[in-house]
C-alpha cells in the first residue's frame, strides 16, 4: 500500500505538471489529502483504491477531476502494495471499475497486432510504418498506444514527430480525440475538420459532452469551437438541432443563444402543422424548463425558463381559441412544471431565490440566521447550493447552515445536488453531501415504504426441516418443532447443540430483478436523481430478494450482483457521486444481465431497461434481449415519451418486450412499483 502522505506529495507535484497556472494546486492540498487519508486509514485499517480516488478528487476543482483521476491511478498502478483491495463496487473482469469511474486507456495492454506493429518498428523493419499507418486509419487510439510504447522506450534511430503526425492525421472525431488524450498529449492542428465531421456524426449534446471532457483535460476551449462550428454549419444548411440538444450543451456564448433561438423556431413551425400543436407546444415548454433546472451555467438557466415561458404563453394563447375549460388545463399542466404565465412573481418561488444577487442572498441568509429560520435557509439551499453554502461558509454559520438541510422537501434538495455539485467548494462539498446522503436515503425508503409496504422479501421457507447450521438465517428455525426434538432425544439444556435445532429450508426468491439505468448523454432530464431513487427503493423493498443493478453509458457500472449483500449507505455515497457522459452502449450491460440471470433461483425474472433505446450497438442489443427473452424472463423497457428511437423501440414491442413510454422522469418510481407488483 502506498504511504498516504508520499501519495499526496507525489500527486499534487505531478498535478501541478499538468494544470494550467489557474487550477495549480498548492501544498496545503498535499497536506489535506494526506489527513484524509490517515483519516480514513484510523476509521478502517487500511485503504482502499476509492479512498485515494476520492482524496484525490474532494481536494481538487472540478475542472481538473478528469485529469487528477489519470494522475492517481498511474501513482496506484505503480504502487506495489495494492494489490486487489478494491472497495465496493469491485467489477468483475468484463467490467473492471469501479462504479463512476471510466477506465484509463493506457492501462489496457497492447494486443497481439500492436505488440506485432511495434515489433516490427523496433527492429526497423520496412513495412513498420505501412502497418502502423493501418492501425492509425482503423483505430487511432491502439496506434496512440503504440505510439506511447515508442515515447517510453526512446529509440534514437526513429522520428516520433511523424508517428505522432500520423495519429493526428487519422483522427476524425471528437470521440477519438478523446480516447487518443487518454493515452498520449497529440493534438491534431486541423480542428475544423474534427469538430465538422462530429457535427455530422453525433447528437450536439453528445458532441458537447466529448468536447467538455477534453476541455477538462487539456485546458483547451472546444466546447466554444464546437458550438461555433455548428452555429456556421446551421447557417449554411438552415437545418438546426433539435431544441433537446440545444439546451443539453449549455454555454453563454451568443452563438448558443443563436442555435437555441433557431432551433426553438424550428421546432415551433414543425409543431404548428401537426394536428396536436397544442400538447407539442406544452412539452416544449415543459421541457425547457427542466432543462432550465438541470442547466449549471446560470445565464444559460435563465434563458431556457424565459425561452420556456414564451413557449408557454404561445400554448395559453392556442388553448384559449379552444375554450376556457382547455385554457384551464394547459396552465394548470404548465403550473405543475413550475411554469407561471400571467401570474405575479412570488419571492416563495425557487425561480425567485435562484435570480437573486449573491449580496441579496446574503443579506437574505444573515437574517434567517439571527431569527434561526431554518425554513428560509433551506429554500436557498434548494434555490443554489453550491452559492448557498460559500455564503455559509463565508459567514462562519456552515454547521447551522448544514443542520437546515433537512428541513425542507427532501426531494427538492436531492434535485439541486446533482445541479450544482459540480461547481460546490471541494472544502465543504464532502460535509453537505454527507447530509445529502442522509436525505437520498431517508426519501428512497419512504418510496418503498409506501409503494412496497413492508415487504423483504428473500427466500421462502418450505414444509422441509433440516438441522441448523451455524451461518443460516436464525429466522428460519422451527421452535415448536426444535423443542420436541430436544426433548424427545431426553437432553438437559447443557447438551443441545447446533444440530438439535431444526429450521426450515429454503425454496427460490420470489422474484428475480435486474435493473439497467441509462446515464448516457442522450438521457435528458433529471435521470441521475430519479434512477439513484429507483435503485435504491428497490434494495429498500427487496433486500432479500434476487435484485442485480447496473448503470450504462459507453461503459458499464456494476452496482449489485444478484447474491450480492451491499451497504445501502456507502451505494447512496457513490450515487451523489454519479455522473452521465458517453453515447449509449447496452451490449455489455445486456451481457452482464444475463450472466445475473443465469445465477438467480427464483422462477418469476424480469429484466428492466431505463432508457432512450438510442443504442449505438442495437444489433448486438436485440440479440441478447431476444436471448434473454428466451430464458423464461419478461423484459420490460421504460422510455421517455419525448424522446426515444423509434425503430428500436418498435423491433422491442414486436420480440414481445413490454415497453412503456413515461410523459415525465417523475413518473419513474410509480412505474417500477406498477411493473413489479404485476409480476
Amino acid at each position: 500500500m502506498m504511504d498516504p502522505e508520499k501519495f499526496a506529495v507525489e500527486f499534487i507535484e505531478e498535478l501541478r505538471r499538468s494544470v494550467s497556472d489557474e487550477f495549480k494546486p498548492s501544498i496545503r492540498q498535499a497536506i489535506a489529502i494526506a489527513r484524509m487519508l490517515k483519516v480514513m486509514e484510523g476509521r478502517k485499517g487500511s485503504l482502499t483504491l476509492n479512498d485515494y480516488i476520492r482524496a484525490c478528487t474532494a481536494c481538487v476543482p472540478p475542472e481538473v477531476k478528469d485529469i487528477a483521476l489519470a494522475i492517481a491511478y498511474r501513482l496506484i498502478n505503480k504502487s506495489k502494495g495494492m494489490g486487489r483491495r478494491w472497495k465496493f463496487p469491485f467489477i468483475p473482469p468484463l467490467f473492471p471499475l469501479p462504479l463512476g469511474i471510466p477506465l484509463p486507456t493506457w492501462t489496457t495492454p497492447l494486443d497481439e497486432e500492436s505488440r506485432r506493429v511495434l515489433s516490427k518498428i523496433l527492429s526497423g523493419d520496412s513495412k513498420a510504418m505501412k502497418e502502423f499507418k493501418e492501425v492509425a486509419e482503423r483505430d487511432p487510439s491502439k496506434a496512440a498506444r503504440i505510439f506511447k510504447e515508442l515515447e517510453r522506450l526512446k529509440p534514437s534511430s526513429l522520428d516520433l514527430d511523424a508517428f505522432a503526425n500520423m495519429v493526428a492525421e487519422n483522427i476524425r472525431n471528437l470521440s477519438q480525440l478523446y480516447d487518443v488524450l487518454l493515452v498520449s498529449n497529440i493534438i491534431p492542428s486541423d480542428m475544423d475538420r474534427i469538430l465538422e465531421e462530429t457535427i455530422s456524426r453525433y447528437p450536439l449534446n453528445q458532441a458537447f459532452e466529448y468536447a467538455k471532457k477534453i476541455d477538462r483535460m487539456t485546458g483547451l476551449d472546444l466546447r466554444s469551437a464546437l458550438i461555433k462550428q455548428c452555429w456556421r454549419i446551421c447557417q449554411r444548411t438552415n437545418k438546426f438541432p433539435s431544441p433537446d440538444e440545444v439546451a443539453t450543451s449549455p454555454l453563454p456564448i451568443k452563438e448558443w443563444s443563436k442555435l437555441l433561438d433557431s432551433s426553438i423556431k424550428q421546432e415551433v413551425t414543425h409543431s404548428l402543422t401537426k394536428p396536436n400543436a397544442l400538447q407539442r407546444l406544452v412539452g416544449l415548454a415543459r421541457k425547457l424548463r427542466w432543462y432550465s433546472e438541470l442547466c449549471e451555467d446560470v445565464k444559460c438557466a435563465k434563458e431556457l425558463r424565459k425561452k420556456s415561458k414564451e413557449i408557454a404563453k404561445m400554448a395559453l394563447k392556442l388553448a384559449k381559441e379552444m375554450g376556457e375549460e382547455e385554457e384551464r388545463r394547459v396552465r394548470e399542466e404548465l403550473s405543475k412544471s413550475g411554469i407561471k404565465v400571467g401570474l405575479l412573481s412570488r419571492l416563495t418561488s425557487k425561480d425567485s431565490w435562484r435570480d437573486l444577487n449573491s449580496s441579496k442572498l446574503e443579506e437574505m441568509m444573515k437574517d434567517a440566521l439571527k431569527k434561526g429560520d431554518k425554513d428560509t435557509l433551506s429554500k436557498i439551499a434548494q434555490s443554489d447550493l453550491a452559492r448557498a453554502s460559500r455564503i455559509a461558509r463565508k459567514l462562519g454559520a456552515l454547521k447551522e447552515f448544514l443542520e437546515s438541510l433537512l428541513a425542507g422537501p427532501g426531494e427538492n434538495l436531492l434535485l439541486e445536488w446533482y445541479r450544482s455539485r459540480s461547481r460546490m467548494d471541494p472544502s465543504v462539498r464532502n460535509l453537505v453531501k454527507e447530509r445529502i446522503k442522509e436525505v437520498l436515503m431517508n426519501v428512497s425508503r419512504e418510496y418503498a415504504l409506501s409503494r412496497f409496504g413492508g415487504s423483504e422479501g428473500g427466500p421462502l421457507p418450505s414444509l422441509m426441516l433440516k438441522p441448523y447450521d451455524p451461518g443460516e438465517d436464525p429466522s428460519l428455525v422451527d421452535l415448536e418443532e426444535s423443542l420436541e426434538n430436544i426433548l424427545s432425544q431426553g437432553k438437559l439444556p447443557r447438551n443441545v447443540r447446533y444440530e438439535d435445532l431444526l429450521m426450515r429450508s429454503t425454496e427460490s426468491s420470489r422474484i428475480a430483478i435486474v435493473l439497467l439505468n441509462d446515464i448516457s448523454g442522450s438521457m435528458a432530464g433529471d435521470k441521475l436523481y430519479y434512477m439513484s431513487i429507483c435503485s435504491l427503493m428497490l434494495l429498500y423493498a427487496f433486500r432479500r430478494d434476487e435484485v442485480a443493478i447496473a448503470f450504462f453509458e459507453s461503459n458499464t457500472y456494476r452496482v449489485k450482483d444478484v447474491d450480492e449483500e451491499i451497504s445501502i449507505e456507502d451505494l447512496a455515497d457513490e450515487l451523489l457521486e454519479l455522473e452521465a457522459f458517453g453515447g449509449t452502449c447496452v451490449s455489455r450491460a445486456l451481457l452482464w444481465a444475463e450472466e445475473q440471470l443465469k445465477k438467480a433461483r427464483a422462477k418469476t425474472r424480469a429484466l428492466i431497461i431505463l432508457s432512450d433505446c438510442a443504442f449505438y450497438d442495437y444489433e448486438e442489443a436485440l440479440a441478447l434481449i431476444g436471448k434473454i427473452k428466451r430464458m423464461g424472463t419478461r423484459i420490460f423497457v421504460v422510455t421517455p415519451k419525448w424522446s426515444y428511437e423509434e425503430g428500436i423501440v418498435k423491433a422491442l414491442s414486436q420480440m414481445g418486450a413490454t415497453v412503456v413510454k413515461i410523459e415525465s422522469l417523475a413518473e419513474l418510481p410509480d412505474v417500477l412499483t406498477t411493473i413489479i407488483t404485476g409480476l
